[in-house]
């Protein structure tokens, strides 16, 4: 049983560490400005520790710190700071239907100084342009991760990965794989240089993704759920591959779109 150290307390829903936290939660303009982000909930909280994410303030319930002191205590040894807090008060912070009763303020993750390492023959790298949706955003970089792919690139008009919907839906996958950010994602392609880049769309002309050609590896893009990847993408990447279907389905979701083209990819390389 871990021994709880002394830690601050706090009961009021109008604490100003609480305030601040909620516009964390509710602002991504807000996350943005100070690098930081919310982890609620207690596999996200240890899957942070655990990744070597800077947890800069601790926040549970009573009853959490009861029904789980060993795993507490492991997030509040990382932990920069830590407030027992009422219920009530961290219900300010929660985006879950039946809130665990604990949340980390985290550091976001450092961008890769260097990304020009990840972009070497072999390697599989995800890019998502302007996919707004968190739970797709999520999903799609929880795929990635378990099928071996390198890295993440996410065009700047998307969501972010701190979106607390897309870290849950992400399962920590944000925590484990590199991330980063195109300003521009036509500039992005043709910074590549010789390395092979699939645009996924939904054209028949295009190769099926079941013959492309992925054993050098390359970036695979998928667009956005409503308008796909835009034309400038698509012109700039060295290969147009699709997904073959069916019935009357004329498109996927982005991440059943990426999970396929991944797995397919994958498999057949």
């Amino acid at each position: 049983m871990y021994a709880l150290p002394d830690v601050g307390r706090i009961t009021s829903r109008e604490n100003q560490l609480i305030k601040e936290a909620a516009l964390l939660k509710a602002s991504a303009r807000r996350r943005a400005e100070q690098s930081l982000f919310i982890a609620e909930g207690l596999r996200l909280c240890a899957d942070a520790v655990r990744s070597g994410i800077i947890v800069r303030r601790l926040f549970f319930t009573p009853g959490f710190s009861q029904s789980h002191p060993d795993e507490l205590g492991y997030i509040l040894d990382a932990s920069e700071s830590a407030y027992e807090t009422m219920p009530h008060a961290l219900e300010k912070l929660a985006d879950t239907q039946s809130p665990q009763g604990v949340v980390c303020v985290c550091e976001m993750p450092r961008e890769p100084e260097d990304f020009g390492r990840v972009l070497t023959p072999g390697n599989a790298v995800l890019a998502l342009e302007d996919v707004r949706d968190p739970g797709n955003l999520g999903s799609a970089a929880r795929t990635a991760e378990a099928l071996g792919f390198s890295a993440l690139v996410l065009s700047a008009g998307g969501c972010s990965p701190y979106n607390p919907k897309a870290l849950r839906a992400s399962m920590g996958a944000f925590f484990r794989i590199p991330v980063k950010t195109a300003a521009n994602m036509p500039d992005f392609i043709r910074s590549c240089g010789q390395i092979n880049t699939f645009a996924s769309v939904v054209d028949a002309d295009a190769l099926p993704v079941t013959r492309a050609d992925f054993s050098k590896g390359g970036v695979l893009l998928i667009g956005s759920e409503g308008q796909g990847l835009t034309k400038e993408t698509v012109g700039a990447c060295s290969h147009r591959i699709t997904i073959p279907m069916a019935g009357r389905a004329q498109s996927l979701s982005a991440s059943a779109a990426a999970a396929i083209m991944m797995w397919q990819l994958t498999i057949n390389n």
